[in-house]
């Protein structure tokens, strides 16, 4: 729908946009559209907004970021030891290697985090001094709320699914008993996430400080795993609802663009392709660990939801598909975020074939022709620069998951 709007929208409709602009024109605050995801990084120790630091470190975020590698940390070591106890029962297996993974993920996004700081601060200054500093007309602000609003819904749905799903974790082991913590241990009450630990955490009071430390932990990682992915949908939704403006403006193209207005969009075009660069670069490489874990952990949660159902064990069979839901809605968000950069990308050569162009200046004419060059290449988000994410990537990655579930059940 989005690029048959764009293919017939006529010269006169242009121009009411643009003559629309004036007292009630609106501009967008990018401040406060990063709230809830500059909250969320906060929270583990990083500074969105702090653009003059110098890099350097108070000490509230050193010790908030002391806790979250920490209680990382009280996550993966019991976990690892467990996997090596359990490597015979495919069932625990499954549980403590898909709980290290998702940890692993989280580590691994809270060191992009650490590592790439000055590159997301530099990120938002882009958004705050070049990406936004127009005026919207009311036509223009419509469709930069369309793209605003997938930004606040995928934040709403992240925290809720994250943060709900780690409540049910934390709550479940309490409500339901009839589980053996280990095979060999009858123990009366289990901990949220399966772990050796280098005391006996059964007795009180160890039971009940481990029981507070696996909830810091998840805690820890469903807020990690929130404030990527918000910190990527509103990025990325932001640089498309740019796009789409740009898309407008590329179809009112005529016999009246001056050189000065011509050359303005080609420096919004310009710009547009460095900060999709910038958006990529910053978040290749998790997305690679991303799509390589999450094929994983999505195989050795189907394989927790048949042994469930077959023990009729009710915890575990909630429990995994809570965990189940969570990965693949993640993943899901992931590739729906990179594939809208992609349409809105790929959008610009139509806009750009359908406008007036042959109406305009030489200089114009020109110009057009070298732009729409260029955008026959349009602008992708990468998987570390080895496979450009899509919708596609995401059927990969469930059919990947159920051949490995395939595989590995024979096997057991």
């Amino acid at each position: 729908m989005d690029c048959l709007f764009d293919l017939h929208l006529t010269r006169r409709q242009f121009g009411v946009i643009m003559s629309s602009v004036g007292s009630e024109g609106k501009t967008v605050n990018v401040v406060r559209r990063i709230r809830v995801p500059y909250i969320i990084m906060r929270m583990v120790g990083y500074n969105l907004l702090d653009y003059d630091s110098n890099n350097k470190m108070s000490k509230t975020d050193f010790c908030l970021r002391s806790l979250a590698i920490g209680a990382t940390l009280y996550m993966i070591i019991p976990g690892l030891v467990a996997m090596t106890e359990f490597d015979d029962d495919l069932g625990y297996l499954s549980k403590t290697a898909s709980i290290m993974m998702t940890v692993t993920q989280n580590l691994g996004m809270l060191c992009n985090f650490y590592y790439r700081g000055s590159k997301y601060r530099s990120l938002i200054k882009k958004m705050r001094e070049e990406l936004w500093t127009e005026t919207l007309s009311p036509s223009f602000w419509g469709h930069f709320k369309r793209f605003d609003r997938y930004a606040t819904v995928i934040t709403a749905c992240m925290m809720q699914g994250f943060y709900g799903a780690s409540v049910m974790f934390w709550l479940l082991p309490l409500l339901v008993n009839d589980f053996d913590l280990y095979k060999d241990v009858n123990a009366p009450y289990r901990t949220p996430f399966v772990g050796k630990y280098f005391y006996d955490h059964r007795p009180s009071p160890q039971f009940e400080i481990t029981y507070v430390g696996q909830i810091l932990c998840s805690l820890c990682a469903a807020t990690v795993g929130v404030a990527l992915v918000s910190f990527y949908g509103t990025a990325s939704m932001h640089l498309c609802a740019k796009l789409r403006l740009l898309n407008l403006r590329f179809t009112g193209i005529d016999a009246t663009t001056s050189e000065r207005e011509f050359i303005g969009i080609t420096r919004e075009h310009e710009f547009l392709i460095r900060f999709a660069k910038d958006v990529e670069d910053i978040h290749n490489p998790i997305l690679l660990i991303h799509f390589l874990l999450s094929t994983l952990i999505i195989c050795l949660n189907i394989v927790m939801l048949t042994l469930a159902s077959e023990k009729q064990d009710t915890l575990d069979l909630v429990l995994s598909m809570l965990y189940f839901g969570a990965a693949v809605v993640e993943i899901f968000i992931l590739c729906w975020v990179a594939n809208q950069v992609f349409v809105q990308s790929e959008n610009l050569a139509r806009a750009i074939y359908s406008c007036r162009w042959y109406e305009a200046s030489v200089f114009v004419r020109h110009g057009v022709l070298l732009i729409l060059a260029r955008t026959q290449r349009p602008s992708v988000l990468t998987a570390g620069k080895f496979f450009p994410v899509t919708l596609e990537s995401f059927t990969t990655v469930c059919s990947t998951a159920a051949s490995y579930y395939t595989v590995l059940i024979a096997i057991a």
